[in-house]
């Protein structure tokens, strides 16, 4: 069975399972440690979309994710229609600092930039698009 281009959500059901399986399908015979660092990127970018981009929002949801390998670089693109928000914008956590003086929140951001070589953000057409991308050995 061949693996479609897109994998298109509504934000309901298993969206983590479906992306998930549809991202093991696409890089199918990579590298496990490679492959687990783009699917904790990409959980981590999920849920901050449907926790926080779709909170109050009104009308139908999209998610459309896309994957590619391009000259020993994967490239995975996440495109949603919730609210407008640059993950790199968001600043990284001091994980030095005790954890009750601690911000909440940001260390699903800081893991994914971890363990990923770039991050772009766009706006385009009422939709955020991320590109995540991840060199291959």
């Amino acid at each position: 069975m061949s693996t479609p281009r897109n994998l298109v959500l509504d934000g309901s059901g298993d969206v983590h399972g479906e992306t998930r399986l549809f991202i093991e399908r696409k890089l199918a015979g990579l590298d496990e440690k490679t492959l687990n660092h783009l699917l904790l990127a990409v959980e981590e970018f999920l849920q901050n979309i449907l926790m926080h981009g779709f909170a109050g929002h009104e009308g139908a949801r999209k998610i459309v994710i896309a994957v590619e390998r391009k000259h020993g670089t994967i490239v995975l693109t996440i495109a949603d229609n919730g609210r407008t928000f640059d993950p790199r914008s968001f600043p990284p956590p001091d994980i030095a600092a005790d954890i009750d003086h601690r911000r909440p929140g940001g260390l699903g951001i800081h893991l994914a930039r971890k363990v990923t070589d770039r991050i772009t953000y766009e706006r385009t057409n009422d939709m955020n698009v991320l590109t995540i991308e991840k060199d291959t050995p």
